[in-house]
């Protein structure tokens, strides 16, 4: 089987990915307020989706649901839930999950106010935004300014498709995040019997490495870090896909207008600035900050060479 990458699905995904959906509606309850909230999720993944393929001839690899009792291929709604053990399978279908009592349905209930940095970050998990409706415009901008200039986070619970969560609310730019939490039972002691025979650290090298610390030590910034592995596969998709357009031959534009699509990869290849840096350049005085190049303007790297050398050889052909 070969990975491919889905070019139109992934087109699609994104242009729907950037209009904001809510995943769920609900209130948040603390005293005798309640404040009627959407919820968004926070972050997305920017990495690339691939699908499998057949090796000989490229049809999509698709999973089958099939029994191993009967043999028959089933559909979704044949499907149960069920939990092994001790030689039995409990069947547990969605009729009994409803009927379990859990948190109130649609509801985040705060039960305490704690300090930010009481919260071990092993214990957070996703983030989402929560917008207010326009009833609860004032509540909303109340619990959200408490929150910023108390410094607190509101610890509460919340039922989310049929699981209770754990959640802390804090205040940002006068938007109420959502953090889900960690359960206490679901946070794994570590058990690293190597570290009984760490050897002593001696103070000079404590103090040397205090120093580097504090010779590195900057305000933090997100953006001086790349994902230099995804910017170097997309310049490989790039020369792929490049290179199947010129199997195909040239490819009009909308405009009718026929390109040369090597000839003006090659050309954005030499009209590309050279990769900056996003390593923090050390000297002895300090330490010298070099923000890194905007992630379109990166070099593709070997990717782009082999482009460039393959657009070199095309025109060196079409000239003979």
């Amino acid at each position: 089987m070969f990975l491919a990458l889905d070019i139109t699905v992934r087109k699609r995904n994104t242009e729907r990915g950037n209009a904001m959906e809510s995943m769920w509606s609900g209130s948040i309850s603390f005293g005798l307020v309640s404040v009627p909230v959407k919820m968004y999720v926070a972050t997305k993944s920017h990495d690339t989706a691939f699908h499998q393929v057949h090796k000989e001839d490229l049809g999509r690899v698709r999973y089958i649901k099939r029994c191993e009792v009967c043999g028959r291929e089933l559909r979704s709604s044949d499907i149960e839930r069920a939990i092994e053990g001790h030689g039995t399978t409990v069947v547990v279908d969605q009729g009994d999950l409803d009927d379990l009592p859990t948190d109130a349905k649609n509801e985040i209930g705060i039960a305490a106010f704690v300090k930010a940095a009481e919260i071990d970050s092993v214990y957070l998990d996703r983030t989402y935004y929560l917008e207010p409706d326009e009833k609860g415009l004032k509540a909303y901008a109340l619990l959200s300014r408490t929150l910023a200039d108390t410094d607190r986070v509101a610890l509460g619970t919340v039922r989310i498709r049929n699981r209770s969560h754990m959640v802390a609310l804090t205040a940002v730019d006068n938007v109420i995040r959502l953090q889900q939490l960690h359960w206490p039972d679901e946070i794994r002691a570590p058990r690293f019997t190597s570290l009984a025979q760490a050897p002593e650290v001696s103070k000079k090298e404590l103090d040397l490495a205090r120093t580097l610390v504090d010779t590195l030590e900057t305000a933090f910034d997100a953006e001086d870090f790349v994902d230099t592995y995804e910017q170097r596969l997309q310049g490989l998709i790039d020369e792929q896909r490049a290179t199947l357009d010129e199997d195909e031959g040239v490819t009009p534009n909308a405009g009718g207008e026929v390109i040369d699509l090597l000839a003006a990869l090659q050309r954005s290849v030499e009209a590309a600035p050279a990769k900056k840096s996003s390593q923090k350049q050390v000297t002895k005085a300090g330490s010298a900050r070099k923000r890194p190049a905007n992630k379109r303007q990166v070099a593709k790297g070997a990717a782009a060479k082999k482009v460039a050398k393959r657009a070199s050889a095309v025109k060196q052909q079409k000239a003979g």
